[in-house]
């Protein structure tokens, strides 16, 4: 559950009747809160139907949780019981005669004989590390449901600083922008943690991480992954260590884009012979032919194609419009005898459609697991 945060001023008075000035920003299809999120089940989603990223929105430490769809435990192998054909009659007849609790024990001992599935892995998570932002004001986090994109912006010093990211669908990657303001500048180091055994190489601008699968149920592991970052900015990038582990530094910057992408060596269920640096730098390098702008631009107009086949309205805005989205949650369920906010009903139902194109929506990809694409723990 959402921790409680402080709520924004409401716009202008409240009429009689709950309902209040139009908002500049549609809060039925909006998630926003004022403080970053602490813990991951706090942080915001972003998919490609490939790729998933959870934005924690944090100040001197941002997080970006990473998943690719392929990345399991494990290898191929086959579960299926080799003796259980023998033992499918008896069972038949033992259910056709009313002995099902008999029929269920021999199905439990010869035909559920393990293993009995692999785990979602995780790619660890890509942290920007600041060591300068300190006296911060007017911080904001979003995840704008309209054009699938993630936002973080707050002041310090009297400059503001921007973060905007997204998971393109039309591009297969994920993008991430972060911008200062004048007269600020950035620093900060790029570093990517994982908690399975993996290495950190950069090569310029370029941060990739080499992130090895683990055994599970007996079944040795074959799969491997690769994270590649790439950074494009203004400022000075060098080369550092943190804990042994190759990170990159920047250094005077005032804008900052990076080009995010996973893969890992499956090609399909009994073939693991592919080769993810080969398909991240390619699709890395397609990506960078065009502008962050026009980018975002095939993005949101790729996942508007499905998204904007809907609108549900439910009627005139309350005064929880402007809550912050888990204080207006809160609300909601403590005043249902009131005046209900079913804009709040809204909000849920195109957050669901938004969960549900950016895990699955992908032509050539995996069906979306039970938890989607997002998952940040090993088990």
């Amino acid at each position: 559950m959402m921790k409680k945060f402080s709520v924004l001023a409401l716009a202008g008075a409240m009429a009689l009747s709950g309902c209040v000035e139009e908002s500049s920003k549609d809060n039925d299809q909006r998630l926003w809160y004022a403080e970053p999120a602490t813990t991951w089940l706090e942080a915001l989603p972003l998919g490609n139907s490939r790729m998933g990223a959870m934005i924690y929105g944090g100040v001197q430490e941002e997080e970006i949780q990473l998943n690719e769809e392929t990345f399991w435990s494990g290898g191929p192998h086959d579960n299926n019981s080799t003796v259980s054909k023998y033992y499918l009659s008896s069972v038949r007849d033992m259910i056709f005669q009313g002995r099902e609790d008999e029929a269920q024990k021999v199905v439990n001992r010869r035909f559920i004989v393990g293993p009995h599935g692999m785990k979602y892995l995780t790619l660890g998570s890509l942290k920007i590390l600041n060591d300068s932002l300190v006296e911060i004001s007017d911080y904001e986090r979003e995840l704008n449901l309209v054009d699938a994109t993630a936002e973080v912006s707050f002041r310090t010093e009297g400059a503001e600083f921007t973060r905007k990211a997204f998971a393109s669908m039309a591009d297969s990657i994920i993008v991430v922008r972060l911008k200062a303001g004048p007269p600020a500048r950035m620093s900060f180091f790029l570093d990517h943690q994982c908690d399975y055994d993996y290495e950190t190489i950069v090569n310029g601008d370029t941060l990739i991480a080499i992130i090895e699968g683990v055994d599970h149920e007996g079944i040795v592991s074959k799969l491997t992954a690769q994270c590649r970052t790439e950074l494009e900015c203004d400022g000075e990038v060098s080369t550092r260590e943190i804990d042994g582990r190759q990170c990159i530094r920047v250094d005077g910057a005032t804008e900052v884009t990076l080009y995010i992408s996973a893969a890992t060596n499956y090609v399909n269920y009994q073939d693991v012979s592919g080769d993810p640096a080969a398909k991240n730098a390619r699709r890395i390098a397609l990506a960078r032919k065009h502008s962050f702008d026009d980018l975002l631009k095939r993005h949101v107009a790729n996942y508007q194609a499905l998204y904007n086949r809907v609108k549900l309205n439910l009627g005139e805005r309350t005064r929880n419009f402007d809550l912050e989205t888990d204080e207006r949650l809160a609300s909601f369920y403590s005043s249902l005898d009131s005046v209900p906010d079913l804009g709040m009903v809204t909000l849920l139902f195109n957050y669901g459609r938004y969960l549900l194109i950016s895990s699955s929506w992908g032509k050539d990809g995996q069906p979306a697991n039970l938890q989607g694409i997002w998952n940040n723990k090993s088990y």
